[in-house]
């Protein structure tokens, strides 16, 4: 009776510090609700041309104590040549202001055997969100995040980059996107 007696004392007096701990983590997690997670908006300018498009993303927690992650989920080759590399990069807004790139970062070169206009589920890490400083400390916003490939290494040895990103928004091809109509 005992060993029993002991273990119950034991579980009753750790009660504290679970509840204590559980009310720690809850005050310091981030409010994952206050961000949105996209690819790159096809209304903003140039979309059209780039030549390796973001057509998912994603993002979550595979544990508790595991950090939330943003990943590329799956990509389109819109050219007519093979792709043996990409970089992804990410860009946080506020969502009130889609102009304005409060933070970005990019992937190191990812090795992709991705064929000619083929669209392929992937899975590249594009951000660890527990390591941005902006969504570490600053919660009083909500942001939206978006996913980009910003360069592209073709099996021919040629390289596209793009270095003007992001672009502005087209506001008559987000109307018509958020309208659900063709765009012209």
């Amino acid at each position: 009776m005992k060993p029993l007696r002991i273990g119950l004392m034991l579980a009753v007096s750790c009660v504290p510090l679970l509840e204590r701990d559980a009310k720690a983590q809850a005050a310091t997690r981030p409010d994952y609700a206050r961000v949105s997670l996209t690819y790159y908006l096809e209304a903003r300018l140039g979309y059209q041309s780039l030549p390796v498009r973001v057509v998912s993303a994603g993002g979550g927690k595979l544990g508790a104590k595991e950090p939330f992650k943003v990943f590329a989920s799956a990509l389109k080759n819109a050219t007519a040549k093979k792709v043996a590399a990409v970089k992804v990069s990410y860009f946080v807004f506020k969502t009130r202001d889609l102009t304005e790139v409060l933070e970005k970062g990019e992937t190191a070169l990812v090795q992709i055997d991705l064929h000619a206009n083929e669209t392929r589920k992937v899975k590249i890490d594009v951000l660890n969100f527990e390591d941005s400083p902006l969504l570490k400390n600053k919660w009083e916003d909500e942001y939206r995040i978006e996913v980009a490939v910003t360069e592209v290494h073709y099996d021919d040895g040629s390289i596209w980059r793009g270095t003007e990103l992001p672009q502005k928004i087209d506001p008559a091809r987000l109307a018509c996107i958020q309208e659900q109509r063709p765009c012209s």
